[in-house]
């Protein structure tokens, strides 16, 4: 499994409303999905030292996220995302009855929920390109590469390499956007092209059917 870097920020089984949006609002963490990546670390700990209560409520809080996100999500990234987080929530009562949950089907669930980030993510980044708003469309296109390096990261094998790859391409434009620097519209395009690229490849590794919609971010 994943490397285990973060630790979760608390183990109560469900989030208020407040606090998920406080944990929603937190910016991601390079390398580890994010806003969901502390839960799916946290969890993969519990499991290992098998304390499934305790991993079903982290399972739980990444839930958590995903509902957030979907509310303000359209099309295939809010389907994706209510289809994430509706197999967390299977994962965590499994856990909570004693039905052990593998690894492989663990690493198959994070991977769709940061796939699903990512999908509502570069959404959100076309929206604020649309609007102008070029800093924080590069803020939003970076943290969509780092859902689909991470979900790349928990799927694992060739299409871990192929994640990489397609986010990499879309980190550094979001990285001229966020900071400021010369950007040309090709440029950005091909950013979020190779992005959604990467999103539709990956997406068919792990068993999904939402597609990265076509973006009128160029020209």
């Amino acid at each position: 499994m994943k490397k285990l870097t973060l630790q979760i920020l608390t183990a109560a089984v469900g989030l208020t409303a407040a606090q998920v949006a406080v944990f929603a609002a937190e910016p991601a963490a390079a390398g580890e999905g994010g806003r969901t990546g502390a839960a799916f670390s946290a969890a993969t700990q519990a499991i290992a030292r098998h304390d499934d209560h305790a991993a079903a409520a982290d399972l739980r809080q990444a839930a958590a996220v995903l509902e957030h996100e979907a509310a303000r999500a359209g099309g295939d990234a809010k389907r994706a995302l209510v289809a994430a987080r509706a197999d967390l929530e299977s994962s965590a009562s499994a856990l909570d009855h004693g039905t052990e949950q593998t690894a492989r089907e663990l690493d198959r669930s994070f991977a769709r929920a940061d796939h699903a980030m990512a999908l509502a993510q570069r959404e959100q980044a076309a929206q604020s390109w649309s609007e102008k708003a070029y800093a924080r469309s590069g803020r939003e296109l970076k943290e969509a590469a780092d859902s689909l390096a991470s979900a790349g990261d928990w799927a694992g094998g060739r299409a871990k390499a192929a994640a990489h790859a397609a986010a990499a391409g879309a980190d550094a434009v979001g990285d001229k956007l966020a900071r400021g620097g010369h950007w040309a519209r090709d440029e950005v395009a091909s950013g979020f092209d190779s992005l959604g690229r990467g999103l539709d490849d990956l997406g068919r590794a792990i068993g999904v059917n939402s597609k990265a919609r076509s973006l009128p971010v160029g020209g």
